[in-house]
């Protein structure tokens, strides 16, 4: 479908005046001018921009601060209704721009989550729908690019790893837990695409905290050892490496001394090298 000049037009003009608006708020302490959240659905609108300092520089924090300090209880519930349908935009795709729409949702769940743990807002038929949502969606998530030129910060995998931390605080069943570690399992062994963002340091933050409270953790950590092979290069090197990222990272996270040793001994399992 042509797009019309003048249309293109009127979308980069009402960028800019968007732009201007969410300034004035942020000098503002990033608090509502004069009380008045209208441009909330302006910042849900755009929340997956490509432009960088619009999505990262403005959204991000403002939307943040509201979530956490100016949105009734009400208002944040229909917010988080708009961020999971908005993880659902395209997803299965890689390379195009609707990575940045569900990954920044991702991210402002978190920031709900942690407001939740002083708060409450959330109930647990809440917690319960954005843990089944975020495994669908993380199962599917094919793009995980960490920092696209010219467009910023996608990082899908981090933002992900950010709601794992903030659920991980919360008082979770073990058939939660289960559930959240299946799919993280999955996503670290990836073969298409290797973390090279610290996405692993991320996503160990929260791992550990689930590990603490999980019944099978060392059967969990040494499931690990079992590396999902195609027998084609450079397939199994990238699953082997993000493997090895990732059991490292949880390595020097972990407290507990029998569990850094079912991490070590997999560790060897995997060595190619040993």
């Amino acid at each position: 479908m042509k797009i019309e000049r003048g249309n293109v037009e009127r979308c980069l003009l009402d960028v800019l005046m968007l732009k201007e608006k969410l300034k004035a708020i942020k000098e503002n302490d990033y608090k509502p001018i004069n009380g008045d959240l209208s441009i909330l659905e302006d910042m849900l609108y755009e929340i997956g921009n490509p432009d960088d300092h619009l999505r990262d520089e403005l959204i991000y924090p403002i939307l943040g601060n509201w979530l956490m300090k100016e949105l009734p209880k009400e208002e944040k519930h229909r917010v988080l209704n708009v961020l999971l349908s908005n993880l659902k935009k395209g997803l299965g795709e890689s390379g195009t721009d609707t990575v940045f729409t569900r990954s920044f949702s991702m991210l402002q769940i978190a920031v709900l989550l942690y407001s939740h743990e002083e708060k409450k807002d959330l109930t647990e038929k809440h917690i319960q729908i954005i843990i089944d949502e975020f495994c669908q969606y993380l199962a599917l998530e094919h793009d995980l690019r960490g920092y696209v030129t010219g467009k910023g910060w996608a990082h899908a995998i981090a933002h992900a790893a950010d709601v794992v931390k903030y659920l991980s605080h919360l008082e979770l069943s073990q058939q939660q837990i289960r559930q959240l570690l299946a799919v993280i399992r999955n996503k670290m062994m990836v073969d298409f695409c290797s973390y090279d963002y610290d996405e692993d340091e991320r996503m160990a933050i929260g791992v550990v905290n689930l590990l603490r409270h999980y019944e099978y953790s060392e059967d969990w950590i040494h499931s690990f050892s079992i590396l999902p092979k195609k027998n084609a290069l450079p397939d199994d090197v990238i699953t082997r490496i993000n493997t090895k990222h990732f059991l490292r990272s949880l390595y020097f996270r972990l407290e507990e001394n029998t569990l850094k040793e079912v991490t070590k001994e997999t560790l060897d399992l995997i060595d190619r090298y040993k």
